[in-house]
Parts: structure tokens; C-alpha cells; sequence
């Protein structure tokens, strides 16, 4: 039988490796989205563009086996690349307004037919 010494550590080791096991799992959570790992798109509105810089991605239809398309790191590698833009440079990003004040960069998906593509200062199209 174990002592009631060796019983704490034990425990203190267990809820050690599952609170580790929790911050990496929710650390991987700006990669993957809703609805099956996929966020839906944001469409640019009419107060989207108001001269500040917004990261577009342009949506299109997938050739490829793996399926992704445009959806490829969306929406984890728009914000991460607005997030670091504002950081390194003086450039004003255009912040989303969640009413919650989180600070996310507002980062749209656009078709190549939009007229909203015009507008976009910087469009992104990889698979």
C-alpha cells in the first residue's frame, strides 16, 4: 500500500501531464475551425474596406486530391501574417469588430469575380 506522500505526488504528476496535454491541444486550436476542421469564409462587407490594410484571400475550386483549395491554414495563416505585418511595420490593419475586443485582424475571402477584389490591397491564392 502506497503512502499518502506517494499518492499526492502521483496525483500532482498525473493532473501535471493532463493539464500539458490540454495547453498543446489548445494551442493547435487557431488551425482548425468549425464544421469538420474548416472555418466558413468571411465575405468583405460594405464597411470592410476603409483604407487600412486587409489580408484577402481569394476562394477558388480545388484540382488537387487533398481537397482544401482555398481553404489551405485558413483563417490561422491570414491572421497570423496581419498580426505579424502590424507588428514589423507601421502599416494599420484593419481590425474585425467582434463586439468582444479580442483584436482579430479582419481577414476576408473574395471570389475572382467580387468587385470587392478590387479594393483588397493584397490578395493570397495557394493550394
Amino acid at each position: 500500500m502506497k503512502s499518502g506522500g506517494q499518492r499526492m505526488w502521483l496525483l500532482v504528476g498525473l493532473l501535471g501531464v493532463i493539464g500539458a496535454g490540454v495547453t498543446v491541444a489548445r494551442a493547435q486550436q487557431i488551425w482548425a475551425g468549425g464544421f469538420g476542421g474548416r472555418t466558413p469564409p468571411r465575405f468583405p462587407t460594405a464597411t470592410t474596406f476603409d483604407g487600412s490594410f486587409n489580408f484577402c484571400r481569394v476562394m477558388f475550386r480545388s484540382d488537387r486530391r487533398e481537397k482544401q483549395g482555398w481553404a489551405t491554414d485558413y483563417p490561422g495563416a491570414d491572421i497570423n501574417f496581419s498580426v505579424r505585418l502590424a507588428e514589423l511595420t507601421k502599416v494599420k490593419v484593419k481590425m474585425a469588430n467582434t463586439g468582444t475586443g479580442d483584436g482579430m485582424p479582419d481577414a476576408v475571402v473574395v471570389r475572382l469575380t467580387d468587385q470587392a477584389l478590387f479594393q483588397c490591397p493584397f490578395t493570397f491564392m495557394e493550394d
